[in-house]
């Protein structure tokens, strides 16, 4: 999978997990709003990461993503490593 096509998922599930729920959303914005989430929000992205991509994270796996950037280089590796 090509890193447009995992940014272009990975930006449906954190919209849809927004607070804002702003459809124009731009990477700066979703990156601003990465700051902002607490610990649920955090694991409520990766489950639906989990379940979009059909990977599991273990405990350790489980990071807190900088911004759009860091969640895409997380996914890359996970799917690497899970073929």
């Amino acid at each position: 999978m090509s890193d447009p096509q995992i940014v272009q998922r990975l930006t449906i599930i954190v919209q849809s997990l927004s607070e804002s729920r702003s459809p124009e959303s731009d990477s700066r914005a979703l990156d601003e709003e990465f700051e902002q989430w607490d610990s649920l929000h955090q694991m409520k992205v990766l489950i639906a990461i989990e379940e979009q991509f059909s990977v599991n994270f273990s405990p350790s796996e489980i990071v807190r993503p900088k911004n759009m950037e860091h969640l895409v280089r997380i996914v890359r590796q996970k799917l690497s490593t899970s073929q």
